[in-house]
């Protein structure tokens, strides 16, 4: 007797999609306190992604080191050499914008470059391709829920540590990153069951709607929150940390609840299976997009994301067909 397949859920397709574009939006628009647009996507873009990777989590009784070394350090370590390699002829030729004296003889900013890029991997700030410190918190938050799902006291490592980022801001190799952001996931986990319940209901597009709504004026309270810099808004300690939470979930969550709307389309499946890659790779596009082009144009910075979107989905076909290893893959197609 054969199984009965498991029932596909299109809502993680559009969710993951959802989560590279804005992504990719919030990288293109300008940065600043002033920027509405950007603080409202910075709200809460990080943790609906989190919160995704979460609901798809798997426990598989064990702590499958290995599988994350190998799916996610990997595309990780070597979207970093790539650009760790080809910005400096970049910068040379003006098409990066970079703080780099790019008179300096190539083997010179080659050196400095490199000394940075250690430096900032081990403080956990900015490397070569910005968005895959997404990757990186990934993994972190990965390991840690199966470490948790093994030895339930382990939780107190969260807490010391999300305890310890509240009073001292700080991020050794993501780590402080992945503290801030890993409620996220383990909400994703534990209760993606009553997300897809909810997500099921005729209301679900209205409340989605309002809860988007809600997320837009708590981020006008609020103001500019970092899950990359680990900051928790303007308002005053701790309400500041209470009302970025809040308006995470409640942005999560409402976005969850449009995707809802949508029916399965092999574009959209396409797109969300390229989705380490377009982390990966979109930072070369859209370095030369804040180069070139007005970064305060909001419907322009929208139409650039779509673009790059599709040129990251491209390359993401032509990288898992003839070099699957970047990509943590054992086997070519």
């Amino acid at each position: 007797m054969s199984e009965t397949p498991k029932k596909r859920y299109p809502i993680y397709d559009y969710a993951r999609v959802f989560a590279a574009f804005l992504v990719i939006l919030g990288h293109c628009t300008s940065v600043g306190t002033d920027n509405y647009m950007r603080n409202c996507i910075y709200a809460f873009h990080m943790p609906f992604f989190i919160m995704v990777s979460g609901m798809l989590h798997k426990d598989l009784g064990h702590i499958p080191l290995m599988k994350y070394v190998r799916t996610l350090l990997v595309p990780y370590l070597f979207a970093n050499l790539l650009l760790l390699l080809v910005a400096p002829f970049f910068w040379k030729a003006g098409i990066w914008k970079t703080a780099f004296d790019t008179s300096l003889s190539y083997p010179v900013l080659y050196k400095e470059f490199t000394i940075q890029t250690i430096g900032n991997f081990i403080k956990g700030t900015a490397m070569p391709n910005g968005p895959t410190w997404f990757i990186l918190t990934l993994f972190w938050c990965k390991l840690l829920i199966d470490i948790i799902n093994q030895n339930k006291w382990f939780v107190f490592l969260f807490v010391a540590g999300f305890a310890f980022i509240l009073f001292k801001p700080s991020s050794a190799l993501c780590i402080g990153k992945a503290m801030m952001v890993f409620p996220f996931f383990w909400a994703g986990f534990h209760y993606k069951q009553a997300i897809i319940k909810l997500t099921e209901t005729k209301w679900s597009p209205i409340v989605g709607a309002c809860m988007i709504v809600l997320s837009l004026l708590l981020t006008w309270a609020n103001g500019t929150v970092s899950f990359n810099g680990i900051r928790f808004g303007n308002c005053v300690f701790p309400a500041n940390v209470v009302v970025c939470y809040l308006n995470a979930f409640i942005g999560s969550i409402g976005l969850l609840l449009l995707c809802s709307t949508f029916k399965e389309r092999k574009v959209v499946t396409t797109c969300a299976n390229a989705l380490i890659s377009i982390l990966c790779l979109q930072a070369p596009f859209y370095y030369t997009f804040n180069n070139f082009c007005d970064r305060y144009n909001a419907i322009l910075c929208i139409a650039a994301s779509a673009v790059i979107l599709l040129l990251c989905v491209l390359l993401h076909r032509y990288i898992d067909k003839y070099m699957p290893f970047v990509l943590g893959k054992t086997k070519t197609k």
